[in-house]
């Protein structure tokens, strides 16, 4: 299991990378810009795919492993932790 998620960080990772990549390259209004990104949407498609995926994968095997292990007062603490850390700034 713990090379599977490592695999899938890797993978969201360079996905995430080249995503932020299209975007940073994205600079202005030109029509040659949203061109060039329309012709790389095929990444942000499998950007899509790969965070789908490994949510169903945590959400089957790690969240249930996490509920047993966890007490509420845990569970709820670590719910807010994580609302804060991607909460809009």
């Amino acid at each position: 299991m713990a090379k599977q998620v490592s695999g899938d960080h890797t993978i969201l990772t360079r996905t995430l990378r080249a995503a932020q990549g299209i975007l940073d390259e994205a600079t202005g209004d030109s029509a040659a810009v949203r061109r060039a990104v329309l012709e790389r949407l095929e990444v942000f498609s499998r950007l899509k795919g790969v965070l789908e995926h490994h949510t169903r994968r945590e959400q089957r095997d790690f969240y249930p492993v996490l509920d047993d292990a966890l007490s509420a007062e845990e569970r709820a603490r670590w719910a807010r932790l994580l609302a804060e850390a991607v909460a809009p700034r």
